[in-house]
C-alpha cells in the first residue's frame, strides 16, 4: 500500500508536466500567428494542369487573403495551423455571397508555400461547381 503512494505524486507531477507543455496557451496561440506577416507570391493553376496565372497570399492578424480571389468576392478569412517541425501547415475557408467558397489547404517550409484549393459552388439551375487548384508561392520580401 506504501510503494502506490510514493508512485502516485511522481505520477501526478508527470502528468502535471505533460498537460503544462502541450496545453501551454501561449505555445497555441504562437502556432497559430505562426504565418501572421508573411505573403507568398507564385503561380497557380488547375490540378494536374500547368500554370494559369499568379496569386498572392496574405496573413495578417489569424487572417488570410487571396488578391486574385477578391475579385470574385472572397475576403479575408481565418485560417489554423499545426506546426510539425519545421512545417507549418495550415487551413481556411474563404467565402464569397455570390461565388460559394474555397477551402485551402497547405504546407509552409522556409520561404516556401504548396497548397492546394478546392472552389465549390451550389447551384440550384445547372450541376454544381467543384474546381480543383494548386498555388506554389514563395515569401515576398
Amino acid at each position: 500500500m506504501k510503494t502506490e503512494h510514493r508512485l502516485f505524486k511522481p505520477i501526478l507531477f508527470g502528468l502535471v508536466l505533460a498537460l503544462a507543455v502541450f496545453l501551454n496557451p501561449g505555445r497555441i496561440q504562437a502556432a497559430s500567428k505562426a504565418l501572421d506577416g508573411k505573403t507568398f507570391i507564385g503561380p497557380t493553376g488547375p490540378k494536374g494542369k500547368g500554370a494559369d496565372g499568379e496569386d498572392e497570399l496574405i496573413f495578417k492578424d489569424g487572417k488570410v487573403f487571396s488578391v486574385p480571389c477578391a475579385n470574385w468576392g472572397f475576403g479575408w478569412a481565418d485560417y489554423t495551423v499545426s506546426v510539425e517541425g519545421d512545417a507549418i501547415q495550415f487551413v481556411s475557408v474563404m467565402l464569397s455571397e455570390k461565388h460559394g467558397q474555397i477551402v485551402w489547404q497547405g504546407t509552409v517550409k522556409g520561404e516556401k508555400l504548396d497548397s492546394t484549393f478546392v472552389w465549390t459552388k451550389k447551384r440550384w439551375y445547372w450541376k454544381d461547381a467543384h474546381e480543383e487548384s494548386w498555388f506554389k508561392g514563395v515569401l515576398k520580401k
